[in-house]
């Protein structure tokens, strides 16, 4: 894999991360036919579905991401299509309390695994600190709170995009009665989405990836379905997007996420381990 593609696969874990905190809302599709069962559009359904997901401070969800990662094998004659694919998967549990405030938690349990290797990890958020146990590290980096408070408020609202970039909004009722929303974006909403995404979890994570790396990235299809619970919260979101070179036919990453969200607008309680203060201090964690 090239040196691009490994950092764009860091920006794609970013994605990843931020996506979760802020149970993404918002946009919608003002052309969009009315719910027969409500009689709302899709704009008034996703507007009440950002009102009442940018006010929640505590989230319990499970997840499960998969990138397809292609490149071209170098080693085939320049007229063969062969490629090299590799699969990595990423599987996790996490709860947040009182986001964006100074008592905030996070507890986060999961696995990496990718050609039949597994990672387990376990990442915390308390008292200004990231701790993160993997490998056999414990590791801990100061967290400045405002910084991630500021850089949060504008994950979830600057990233709101406009409705222009929501299309082919479809509305419809799954069995047990929630509503189940199916949308694409257009490549230049979600261009800008990516590149707005990667410098705020550059800020956060100390990230070398920042929105110039994203120059010569383009996505080549994104659609997605958020199902909503009776009162309009997020209760699963599906996604998935393909990411090319703009430049050259230098390999393809596919990103399948699905995100289940627990007592969505229900209060969490986070329990942190006994032995935070065994972590030694690092001065900045990556994502590279």
């Amino acid at each position: 894999m090239t040196k691009a593609w490994k950092k764009l696969s860091a920006v794609c874990m970013a994605l990843i991360l931020t996506f979760s905190v802020t149970a993404c809302s918002g946009g919608g599709d003002k052309n969009s036919s009315e719910n027969e069962d409500t009689g709302r559009t899709a704009q008034e359904i996703l507007e009440s579905n950002y009102d009442k997901s940018k006010d929640l401070k505590d989230v319990d969800m499970t997840s499960k991401i998969e990138y397809e990662i292609a490149v071209p094998d170098t080693s085939a004659d320049d007229s063969s299509d062969d490629s090299e694919s590799q699969t990595l998967t990423m599987d996790y549990d996490a709860k947040i309390s009182d986001s964006g405030s100074d008592s905030m938690a996070m507890a986060m349990t999961g696995k990496m695994s990718s050609s039949g290797t597994s990672i387990d990890m376990n990442i915390y958020y308390s008292d200004g600190y990231y701790y993160i146990n993997m490998l056999g590290q414990k590791i801990k980096q100061k967290m400045d709170l405002s910084k991630l408070q500021k850089e949060l408020e504008a994950t979830t609202n600057q990233t709101q995009l406009p409705v222009e970039n929501y299309k082919d909004i479809v509305v419809s009722q799954n069995s047990e009665g929630n509503t189940v929303l199916d949308y694409k974006l257009n490549d230049d909403g979600l261009d800008e989405y990516i590149k707005e995404i990667a410098d705020q979890m550059g800020a956060i994570s100390s990230s070398s990836v920042s929105s110039d790396d994203l120059d010569s990235v383009k996505i080549s299809s994104f659609s997605g379905q958020r199902t909503l619970n009776k009162d309009d919260y997020t209760i699963k979101e599906s996604v998935k997007f393909v990411m090319e070179n703009k430049q050259s036919d230098d390999g393809s990453i596919t990103i399948s996420m699905d995100i289940t969200y627990k007592n969505s607008g229900k209060d969490v309680t986070v329990t942190l381990p006994d032995d935070l203060s065994d972590y030694q201090e690092s001065s900045s964690l990556s994502l590279n």
